[in-house]
């Protein structure tokens, strides 16, 4: 299964899934550090997809506790759908129908709609359904994580697989590059001749006589090593 990133660069959890306070709160919602950009900070998409909802031209609402306010929502592979939640008026990058990558800036953070300060609500769908963003949602190398929230909440580290190195003979599992464009598979195996870790992808190469040479970069959880 994929693995999202957390659409901010610093990750302070003020609101958990489901806690006994709020227990109808079916996501997280992460807070902001003025040493960190401030209350209205980037957000970003967490995984590639494409986008299906957008709401924006929404202003603070604290008289409907349903209204969501500005929001992006995006339909990532491995049936994984975000909404990313609260955003500020006029700051959305994207429109419905947009196909996005995965650190693609959305908007920025704020308090549109029913809330009472700026944050961003972030909730995470699997095959419709609710589910804890914690669990499908890993925090990377170039982000910084709040110690308290470290404390409190087990959250994931992205690691690229451990088991692909360079030179390994793999097998591409699906025919789309890391921009999703259809490929063709002219080899039955290839090389990884590069590994991209901040990306999640790795460089693929045909082996030609004693050289190697480029076939496509694909995303990581699409690559299958080949066993000798």
């Amino acid at each position: 299964m994929i693995k999202l990133k957390y659409p901010l660069n610093y990750i302070a959890i003020t609101s958990g899934y489901k806690t006994e306070n709020r227990p109808n709160h079916a996501a997280i919602d992460l807070g902001w550090n003025r040493n960190y950009g401030g209350n209205d900070v980037l957000v970003y998409a967490p995984q590639d997809g494409k986008v299906t909802l957008v709401v924006d031209g929404k202003d603070n609402n604290l008289n409907s506790a349903t209204d969501a306010g500005n929001l992006v929502k995006i339909q990532h592979k491995d049936k994984l759908t975000t909404r990313v939640i609260h955003l500020k008026k006029g700051s959305i990058k994207v429109k419905t129908g947009d196909v996005v990558q995965k650190g693609q800036i959305l908007a920025r953070m704020n308090n549109s709609g029913y809330s009472f300060g700026p944050h961003l609500h972030y909730d995470v769908w699997f095959d419709g359904l609710k589910v804890n963003p914690i669990l499908y949602t890993y925090y990377y190398d170039d982000q910084v994580v709040n110690p308290e929230t470290l404390k409190k909440y087990k959250l994931l580290k992205y690691t690229p697989d451990d088991n692909l190195k360079l030179y390994d003979k793999v097998l591409p599992i699906k025919l789309v590059n890391w921009q999703g464009k259809s490929l063709i598979q002219y080899d039955k195996v290839y090389y990884i001749t590069k590994l991209e870790p901040k990306r999640n992808t790795a460089v693929l190469s045909a082996l030609r006589g004693n050289k190697y040479k480029v076939w496509a970069r694909l995303d990581i959880n699409n690559i299958k090593k080949v066993s000798d």
